[in-house]
């Protein structure tokens, strides 16, 4: 029936958007970002839904309707969610190549519209096409190269033009689905069991953490870095030039250049362009978008870390409370008369509950993942059914709720072990961070890639249940069998890599691999020895003096508060790490940069490592949502929020190139509010964010484009 179809997509409707807000910010994004990302999501979304139909729709057909004396005969009872084939094929048609065109063409072309920094709509087109070029190109050859394969072996119409497409895009989207399926169905099951080790997921916060900051420092050096050539440009185009309005628009995107023209005498003949014209002022324009952007992941990220750390030092120490209620200094309830229950409530979830809940679904996702491996690597076998899913939808015992539901629950748990594997991708400063600091870029290339591996997953999992007449396999069954190279023996024997990559992860050969090319690399048995301990130990200092440094700003009223909270529930253990003597804070950026060297190597004796902390803190822009300086007691925020965050190398002296040029700038003389050190101010409305342009005015940054050119 088509209202079943209606109110699935409906209700996904509703789910998409929640999700793309949570993650991004619809109301900041220009709308026909959100109108890809919308589409590029939900499509995804709905075939784990809709294919259980057409499997139990198709099945009612084949064994309950009969044929009569030319009459159809019912012999059964009519499924309640039953999808008429016509409908059916519609739909499939529809979905596919709406993906097919999102993924393949208006996804990339709005990706580089989007970081183009053109200034004129007719440059600002040219130069996302021409960022495609290349990228169409290497389509266009493989293309063309089987346009001669069918000019040479068939006869060519434009069903075979269409389906050998589809048979490319399908051979594509199985190899990389069975790659990430792979690394999920081992890593889904793992991290759930070792996360309800608290000892162990603080070990990995304390791992991630000096990664983050110095990511985040990084980023506020690119800002100070394209701050100093969009000065320059403002020094050297005059009033009357016709590219004046073009850098006061860049100044407005970067206020922080208005104080850089004072460094005239430091400035160097070498940093001063050739032509400064406006191909020169369009360059600077891409690279302060993509620096605030930047900046803003990485200081959210920062803040999930110490969030998440924070949250299991608590965790640790409340094991030993008697009273059996959460204590923690930076947590606050309302005082009234659920308060006590409220605690009692959190420790009982947090200490109990919470690990044990997370080892159940760890062995539940386990034995998910034992039936998957095994049925990928027998569904190929001929005369005998091995497959799991394919033994019980082919049951004569099973009704067709069961089948759907049989269905659904194999193909979500497919999704969620390879999309897992895809959020934690690392690539092209594409990443997925929750509280609307994802940009529109990760959010399309999210959708992006949604869209390349779900139908090839669909029709994965179809060949594990032994299917071949539904109207899904009736569609994609003449494409994926069209040539020799992409036909049944790819599609059938492709997914035995999954196997392959699961022995990979499950024995951590990819750690060992990345350990001989000396990249650093968390693995489950490092937590409290092998070599990553030194930098476990440096992030453990971190977390300390930035906890120390919250501590003791709510002790002394200076940090910002929820006035719903009035009940203080500081106890005696969390207080003592605000009790200790400290020195004074920075106050300048060379100070600044002097304790985070220091930090590097020494052993943070003496030395006030809270005040660099609060340097590196985020501090929200005017018009973004508040971050808030405690932790939130939210199991679904803790999966969330931070998990998304790298380590890397950190280079001996500190700080990298980047962090170089800005030490070479704050040393003749800047003040350390240009590069975000912290201040008694910072945790108000000043900061870093707004000084770095984050969002220019609280008005460009909360009013949203009315049309898709107010944005260029």
């Amino acid at each position: 029936m088509l209202s079943i179809v209606l109110t699935i997509l409906f209700l996904l409707s509703f789910v998409v958007a929640g999700l793309l807000y949570y993650f991004g910010d619809y109301r900041k994004l220009p709308w026909y970002t959100v109108v890809v990302c919308f589409l590029a999501w939900l499509f995804p979304f709905s075939l784990p839904l809709i294919l259980p139909l057409d499997l139990a729709s198709t099945d009612y057909r084949e064994k309950c309707l009969t044929e009569h004396n030319g009459t159809v005969v019912i012999i059964c009872d009519k499924p309640l969610a039953y999808v008429e084939n016509d409908f059916l094929l519609t739909y499939w048609k529809v979905v596919y190549w709406t993906m097919f065109c999102l993924t393949w063409f208006t996804i990339p072309l709005t990706q580089s519209w989007v970081r183009a920094g053109d200034f004129r709509l007719g440059r600002r087109l040219w130069a996302a096409l021409k960022d495609n070029l290349i990228y169409w190109s290497i389509l266009g050859g493989v293309g063309l190269a089987a346009l001669i394969y069918i000019l040479f072996v068939m006869q060519v119409n434009k069903d075979t033009l269409l389906t050998m497409g589809m048979a490319a895009g399908n051979a594509w989207g199985l190899l990389l689905v069975t790659m990430m399926m792979g690394y999920g169905l081992v890593e889904v099951p793992r991290t759930l069991w070792y996360d309800a080790n608290t000892a162990w997921s603080l070990s990995y916060m304390e791992f991630v953490v000096p990664g983050a900051k110095e990511a985040m420092v990084d980023a506020e050096a690119d800002i100070y870095d394209i701050a100093r050539h969009i000065a320059i440009a403002s020094k050297k185009i005059a009033q009357d030039s016709p590219n004046r309005p073009l850098v006061d628009k860049l100044i407005r995107k970067c206020p922080i250049a208005l104080e850089e023209r004072s460094l005239d005498r430091n400035i160097d003949q070498e940093e001063i362009p050739k032509k400064l014209d406006e191909e020169y002022l369009a360059e600077l324009h891409a690279a302060i978008k993509r620096a605030v952007k930047v900046n803003d992941r990485t200081q959210a990220q920062y803040r999930f870390v110490l969030e998440k750390a924070y949250l299991y030092q608590d965790i640790i120490e409340n094991y030993r409370n008697r009273d059996k209620k959460f204590v923690s200094s930076l947590v606050q309830v309302k005082n009234d008369r659920f308060a006590d229950r409220k605690l009692k409530a959190y420790w009982y979830w947090y200490v109990w509950i919470r690990p044990g809940l997370l080892r159940t679904i760890s062995v539940v996702a386990m034995l998910w993942s034992l039936g998957v491996v095994w049925s990928e690597s027998t569904f190929q076998v001929e005369g005998l059914t091995l497959s799991v899913p394919a033994a019980i939808v082919q049951s004569p015992y099973v009704g067709y709720a069961a089948t759907e539901l049989v269905a659904v629950g194999f193909i979500l748990y497919m999704c969620t072990c390879a999309y897992s594997t895809l959020f934690k991708i690392k690539f092209m400063d594409y990443y997925l961070v929750p509280e609307h600091h994802t940009d529109e870029g990760s959010l399309m290339f999210i959708g992006s890639y949604l869209c390349k591996l779900t139908f090839p997953l669909c029709y994965n999992f179809l060949n594990m249940v032994e299917d071949e007449k539904s109207v899904f396999i009736q569609y994609q069954g003449k494409a994926v069998s069209l040539t020799p190279l992409l036909g049944d023996g790819y599609n059938k024997w492709l997914p035995e890599i999954v196997l392959v990559f699961a022995a990979i992860t499950l024995f951590n050969l990819h750690g060992r691999i990345l350990r001989l090319c000396r990249i650093q690399h968390f693995s489950y048995y490092d937590a409290t020895t092998g070599p990553a301990t030194a930098n476990i130990n440096e992030g453990r200092q971190i977390i300390e003096q930035a906890r120390a440094m919250e501590e003791r700003k709510r002790a002394g009223g200076g940090g910002a508060s929820d006035s719903r909270f009035g009940h203080d529930l500081s106890g005696g253990s969390s207080n003592a790490r605000a009790t200790g003597s400290r020195g004074p804070r920075s106050t300048n950026a060379k100070d600044f940069l002097a304790k985070y060297k220091n930090a590097k190597t020494d052993a943070f004796v003496g030395e006030d490592i809270s005040a660099l902390a609060s340097a590196a803190a985020p501090v929200p822009s005017a018009g973004a949502p508040a971050a808030s300086s405690r932790w939130t007691i939210n199991p679904l925020k803790d999966k969330l929020a931070g998990v998304f965050g790298g380590a890397k190398a950190v280079p001996a002296g500190g700080g990298g190139p980047k962090f170089q040029r800005l030490k070479d700038d704050v040393e003749v003389g800047q003040s350390a509010e240009f590069v975000g050190a912290g201040n008694s101010d910072s945790a108000g409305t000043g900061g870093s964010g707004r000084k770095f342009g984050v969002g220019a005015t609280a008005q460009a940054k909360e009013k949203r484009p009315q049309n898709m050119f107010e944005d260029i």
